[in-house]
């Protein structure tokens, strides 16, 4: 057939046309009951399709300020939505508790955390666990209130909180361990002390801890291994920041030992490194929002990716010291920090290139713009950001799924806030009219997975109301659009040349009916034949021809529609 011929003298033609890979935002996600002054999204964290958001000014039965979180759910309310399903509040909160301040999910678990509880004193802290289903199907119910052993006045315990599956880490970050707020941090186990509570396996210090070093600022946990931030660390400069690496089980069975004190390579005065911190297996990220830049780019921020056994077995190494391609003065890039597989999100509130505080969000990917280099996937900016929205204040990754906590959001009044769920593989977008065959059919073109340069298999594509028993081959350019008749029939060509084309595909199905249907991973394919891949970044239209035979206006072949998206890294 024509487009066969076509095709066959355009192959390996093509130059890509790169561009930077795209993030569709899905939804923007709002409280059921929200108020002014709630500031919405002063934390957030996902895992899976389940997201839970932090409200740490709400207003509700227990007190002025004393806070919440709501829990959203992928697909509730629509595909692609992020529906509310739950609002959380603490057995016992009271007035300025600030429950919410801090949250963390795992699995069928979130922990919350309100520096401000009282308890015995004034601001000791406490931490509050919720699981799925606990109280009733799909009921978020709490099920147990941790506070320190030895807590007292001031600590903050809950400042910040960290889950992985049935251990909880928790950083009190003016706790006096080693002296005035030196800070600490706190590992709890299920059942620890009995069947389903939640006991203190040890308190978390580092061995060089000082006075006023706030130890606890930031922590984060995967499996055995917790990361804290101590970002008034003197350990480079004056309060230059530091991070600590601890395991469990080194220094002995049930120990939680420190392995590893990261620093910023090029670390300075007042940086606060470890204000923000993430850890997901081998690959941590440390944030350092007041790094200078340059003399003019005062706290513009910075943060550094580090990979456990980069620089020998054991060892945290730093791969790459990141920055925003807008970050400037006093933008605070670093504030916030989620990491997943290998990706790096990083939010900047204070960025103002949309409006003073604004806020944006990056995601940097390994070996984005080359091997063993760490470039910028993403920018992440809210499609009604405004002034002082904050976006960016709290940030949260987890697959292809970003989100972003924007605390001084106003659509649904004064600093209720809000937060945004992004898509960072971007949605394949459909384009062009499908051709009619002899029979009527329309063979429409869908997507699942996510197009990548380097991953072996997870992008299908499908074709699906093809003529039946016939063959037909997906074919595709990075030389955008067109729309020129194909022949004189129905059909479009709306891939401009030259092309590429994959195998021809056998047909199925029934001839004389509709119910043809044609898939095929394009990983796999370019993985096999690296020569076709058009390498990350590159926007890509594609279509498929297939054989229609009693359709003689078009030399017996007919065309689907158009399917557009982005290769990732």
């Amino acid at each position: 057939a024509a487009l066969a011929c076509g095709l066959t003298a355009a192959l390996f033609s093509a130059s890509p046309a790169h561009a930077q890979c795209t993030a569709v935002q899905l939804v923007k996600l709002l409280s059921s009951d929200g108020a002014a002054q709630d500031n919405l999204g002063i934390s957030i964290a996902v895992d899976g399709d389940t997201a839970v958001v932090g409200a740490w000014l709400d207003d509700n039965a227990n007190g002025l300020d004393a806070g919440a979180a709501y829990v959203y759910q992928r697909d509730s309310g629509g595909t692609n939505n992020w529906g509310e399903v739950a609002k959380l509040v603490a057995s016992d909160g009271s007035t300025l508790d600030a429950f919410g301040w801090s949250s963390s999910i795992s699995g069928d678990r979130i922990v919350v955390g309100s520096f401000r509880v009282d308890g015995l004193g004034t601001n000791r802290g406490a931490a509050y666990i919720f699981e799925r289903n606990a109280g009733g199907l799909d009921n978020w119910g709490e099920v147990k209130i941790l506070s320190a052993s030895n807590s007292a006045d001031d600590d903050q315990f809950g400042y910040s909180v960290a889950i992985s599956g049935a251990t909880v880490a928790v950083g009190a970050q003016l706790s006096d361990a080693l002296g005035l707020d030196s800070g600490s941090a706190y590992v709890f186990d299920k059942d620890n002390g009995g069947v389903d509570n939640w006991g203190e396996v040890t308190e978390l210090t580092s061995s060089v801890g000082a006075p006023g070093d706030s130890f606890g600022r930031a922590i984060d946990i995967d499996a055995d291994t917790v990361l804290v931030g101590a970002y008034l660390d003197d350990s480079t400069a004056l309060d230059g920041g530091a991070a600590y690496f601890f395991e469990r089980d080194s220094g002995g069975p049930g120990n939680w030992g420190e392995v590893k004190q990261v620093l910023a390579s090029d670390g300075g005065i007042d940086d606060r490194f470890g204000s923000a911190v993430a850890l997901s297996v081998n690959l941590a990220c440390v944030g350092a929002p007041e790094h200078d830049l340059s003399i003019t780019a005062t706290r513009a921020g910075a943060a550094y990716v580090c990979g456990r056994d980069n620089g020998g077995a054991g060892n945290w190494g730093e791969f790459a010291k990141v920055v925003g391609s807008e970050t400037g003065k006093g933008d605070l890039f670093g504030m916030s920090i989620d990491v997943d597989g290998t990706n790096v999100l990083v939010g900047s509130y204070s960025d103002t290139a949309r409006g003073v505080n604004a806020g944006v969000a990056y995601v940097f990917g390994q070996d984005w713009g080359g091997a063993n280099t760490w470039g910028q996937a993403h920018k992440l900016v809210p499609s009604d950001t405004g002034i002082h929205d904050h976006f960016g204040w709290s940030v949260a990754l987890a697959g292809s799924t970003a989100l972003g906590g924007a605390t001084h959001d106003d659509e649904a009044g004064l600093n209720v806030g809000a937060a945004y769920a992004f898509d960072l593989a971007g949605l394949p977008v459909n384009y062009c009219t499908a051709g009619t065959s002899a029979s009527g059919c329309q063979a429409l073109l869908s997507a699942v997975g996510t197009p990548s340069a380097t991953a072996p298999s997870g992008f299908t594509v499908n074709a699906t109301g093809i003529e039946g028993n016939k063959d037909g081959l997906y074919f595709y350019s990075t030389n955008g659009r067109q729309a020129n008749t194909w022949g004189s029939s129905t059909s479009f060509q709306c891939v401009a040349p030259p092309v590429k084309r994959f195998s021809l595909l056998p047909g199925n199905g029934t001839n004389g009916l509709c119910d043809g249907t044609k898939s095929q991973d394009l990983n796999v394919l370019w993985t096999a034949f690296p020569a076709k891949n058009p390498g990350a970044g590159a926007l890509v239209d594609m279509q498929l021809w297939y054989r229609d035979p009693f359709n003689t206006s078009n030399q017996t072949t007919s065309l689907s529609d158009a399917l557009e998206f982005t290769i990732c890294p």
